[in-house]
């Protein structure tokens, strides 16, 4: 994928990112009716925040993934190692609180450097889904656009392979293609 559409696709991100940090702070009780103040000012604000959609969240969350999957046959020994090896209970909890908040939710699964399946829930604020644009509405790439201190990274995901280390300072143009197992795009919820 080429780097100015890669900016593209970033740029016509960002009401999307809004929407989503939105719902993030209504999730975190924050919304724009408790933060508002209409009073004069020296009257009082006495609005309270309830947590009603984090604790129906919560609730929804847990009864979606509180039961495990049973496993069994040949296998059963090598899978139940590998969602121990992951804590796949917390990951699932986070990928369905994720789907509730959100509307969607995204995993990403991986060779580590043991040599060991791993998989882990990306935040949707992160991701940006690129559709092919065919009746089927088939993913193309992933992008996933986020910071570390400061700094801003994209990572570009598609069927073959991943690409990073591009820097979004608009200076740098590198996009290295990495050579890493990688068993799909990430999935989304």
């Amino acid at each position: 994928m080429e780097i100015t559409k890669i900016q593209t696709y970033i740029e016509k991100n960002a009401s999307r990112r809004a929407r989503l940090a939105k719902l993030e702070q209504y999730y975190l009780g924050n919304n724009s009716a408790i933060n508002s103040k209409t009073a004069p000012e020296f009257s009082p604000n006495n609005k309270v925040g309830t947590p009603f959609a984090e604790y129906i969240t919560s609730f929804f969350a847990s009864y979606l993934v509180g039961n495990h999957i049973t496993v069994s046959g040949e296998t059963s020994e090598r899978l139940l190692d590998i969602k121990k090896y992951n804590d796949s209970f917390s990951v699932d909890l986070d990928t369905a609180i994720s789907q509730s908040i959100f509307g969607v939710a995204w995993n990403l699964c991986w060779i580590d450097k043991y040599g060991q399946v791993r998989w882990n829930e990306i935040s949707p604020v992160e991701i940006i889904p690129v559709y092919d644009g065919s009746l089927d509405n088939n993913l193309e790439a992933v992008i996933r656009h986020y910071k570390v201190d400061e700094q801003e990274y994209v990572e570009v995901y598609d069927t073959e392979r991943v690409y990073r280390d591009w820097e979004t300072d608009r200076k740098s143009t590198r996009l290295n293609s990495s050579h890493e197992f990688v068993s799909r795009m990430p999935s989304s919820a």
